[in-house]
């Protein structure tokens, strides 16, 4: 007889966070998008400022009626003055001033994917003047804000699909013999099961997050 469906969930998924009063989750780039979105426009604004520069816009005599002003990239503004010479229009915008906003965007959306703590491991590394304590304070710094993203992925993510795995690898026959003294008796003490087993993280961001709660 052929039954449907399967013995377990096999799909699983995690999310980053989620709504005071929806289930559904939202993902960090949902989070940063209005900063994308305007960092997204500064890098245009700056690609614009620079071709500007590198091809400047020229103001030219004529005799005739004056033009509109073009500040484009080769732009050409004519004026009613033949007694000027051609020119380069210069200063046509605070370069510096755009790329430090830039900057300081860049760093907002990298915050929302919490980038400066995965960097930080490397940085600390290489820093061998620091102390473990000071590591350790740096570190759980970091994990407070962390904590709740990364317990919401072990609980929704990674440990149910482990313990699928476990589960199916187990079904399949796939593991070694079960030890005599890994079997649990069931309340009437007649049927041996298996239970579930407890997975353990072990790396440094688990550890770290075991060290603050």
């Amino acid at each position: 007889m052929w039954v449907s469906g399967f013995p377990d969930r096999n799909c699983f998924v995690g999310r980053f966070t989620r709504g005071t009063r929806s289930p559904w989750g939202i993902g960090p780039g949902a989070l940063a998008m209005p900063d994308i979105r305007q960092l997204n426009d500064l890098q245009g604004n700056l690609d614009i400022m620079a071709e500007v520069r590198a091809r400047p816009p020229a103001l030219v005599p004529v005799d005739g009626v004056e033009g509109v002003p073009d500040f484009r990239a080769d732009g050409l503004t004519w004026i009613k003055d033949p007694a000027r010479k051609p020119e380069f229009l210069q200063g046509l915008g605070d370069y510096a001033t755009g790329v430090d906003r830039v900057k300081a965007r860049q760093m907002q959306v990298e915050n929302f994917f919490f980038v400066d703590m995965f960097t930080m491991f490397a940085s600390l590394q290489k820093n061998s003047r620091m102390t473990e304590l000071e590591v350790d304070a740096r570190l759980d710094e970091k994990m407070v804000l962390f904590s709740p993203s990364f317990a919401r992925q072990l609980n929704e993510f990674i440990n149910p699909a482990i313990h699928w795995a476990f589960r199916s690898a187990l079904r399949n026959n796939l593991l070694p013999p079960v030890p005599a003294d890994a079997g649990v008796l069931d309340a009437a003490g007649q049927t041996v099961t298996i239970p579930e087993p407890k997975v353990s993280h072990h790396s440094r961001i688990a550890l770290g997050l075991k060290r603050i709660h």
